[in-house]
């Protein structure tokens, strides 16, 4: 090989060294179904039958939470899933705490980087006019692992208050519409947490899916209570074009990894025809917030898609994590064997972190 062939060949193996270390790598280790707390033909406290539509999930104080987004008549929306070493599940159990049951439609957990804090977060999707009625859709939880009694986030101390709703005028005020839902929570360094936007709009039944996140700081009264900040701005929004992904998205998750000080976004999708699914992104936050996020890929460089629709995302170190997908009222993919009302979808996930 002469000297400027074998430079040119150098050249090509550099390029294709930096070309596929741009795909960032997740592998599904395992997968399944978790069971909820409560049994088969349970009834929502609307009568309707109960379905494990399970939004949220976080690891912390070494147990995997997950909250659903309907009220059953008996049984609390948050629950605890102990599994094996290999990621099966064992067995499942209440969390009896009379203060989850006063709020609905659970979206996502945010544990801080340090681990010690949480927060639980509704839609905020919802409201009646000159009515208390729907408040409790518009509810942001906080507890910590020294103080676990769960209080409300608002903008000011208030020991009558019932809800988070107070927030909402602000949200609405930064988004410019009058219709909006969260789905994703992250807490990163310096007590600063985003939202995640999955939809906005006119109102629920006119609204565009979103990839929009806003930020804001929380603090302590002197009393301990946590207080929110009102100055909200935008942190982040992107879209897929000139992407592989095809399917309209909306956040439905979000996670910051302290290890690679990166935030992890997934995104689902669901049509009328009931086709879901969901794709999972990397954005690096630090040193500098990048343009835009990369997606990921598995071992085999195909794009890591979920058949699932995947709405929960938690983080057991920096290297695995654990999904959790609501199908809503679907019981079966095509090839799958059918659910149980009470079950619900999850993922396994090792990480790539490059």
């Amino acid at each position: 090989m002469t000297r400027i062939s074998l430079f040119f060949f150098s050249l090509l193996l550099l390029f294709s060294s930096c070309s596929s270390s741009k795909k960032i790598t997740g592998q599904i280790e395992n997968q399944g179904y978790i069971q909820a707390v409560f049994p088969e033909n349970t009834k929502n406290v609307d009568a309707s039958t109960a379905y494990s539509e399970t939004s949220a999930v976080a690891f912390f104080d070494n147990q995997f939470l997950f909250a659903n987004d309907k009220q059953t008549l008996d049984y609390s929306p948050v629950f605890e899933v102990e599994f094996d070493e290999k990621y099966n599940t064992k067995s499942s159990k209440e969390v009896k705490n009379n203060i989850f049951k006063t709020a609905v439609k659970y979206e996502d957990f945010a544990v801080n980087p340090s681990g010690n804090e949480i927060f639980l977060i509704t839609g905020f999707d919802r409201i009646t006019e000159k009515s208390d009625k729907k408040d409790k859709y518009n509810t942001l939880f906080f507890w910590t692992k020294s103080n676990p009694a769960p209080q409300l986030v608002l903008f000011e101390a208030n020991t009558k208050a019932t809800s988070s709703v107070s927030l909402r005028s602000t949200f609405l005020q930064k988004l410019q519409v009058k219709y909006f839902k969260i789905e994703g929570l992250a807490v990163l360094p310096g007590n600063k947490i985003l939202f995640g936007i999955r939809e906005a709009g006119a109102s629920y039944a006119d609204f565009q899916y979103s990839l929009k996140i806003l930020e804001t700081n929380y603090s302590f009264d002197k009393n301990g209570q946590i207080i929110i900040s009102n100055d909200f701005s935008l942190f982040y929004e992107f879209d897929t074009k000139n992407t592989k992904i095809n399917e309209t998205l909306g956040i439905s998750s979000l996670e910051y990894n302290s290890k690679n000080k990166s935030l992890y976004i997934l995104t689902s999708y669901e049509s009328e025809n009931e086709e879901i699914g969901a794709y999972l992104w990397k954005l690096k936050i630090e040193p500098k917030l990048k343009k835009k996020p990369q997606l990921l890929y598995n071992k085999d460089k195909k794009v890591l898609q979920f058949k699932h629709k995947a709405e929960g995302m938690t983080f057991i170190n920096e290297k695995e994590m654990l999904i959790i997908c609501d199908d809503d009222q679907l019981i079966q993919l095509e090839g799958e064997k059918r659910r149980k009302s009470n079950q619900a979808y999850y993922y396994y996930i090792k990480l790539d972190l490059r």
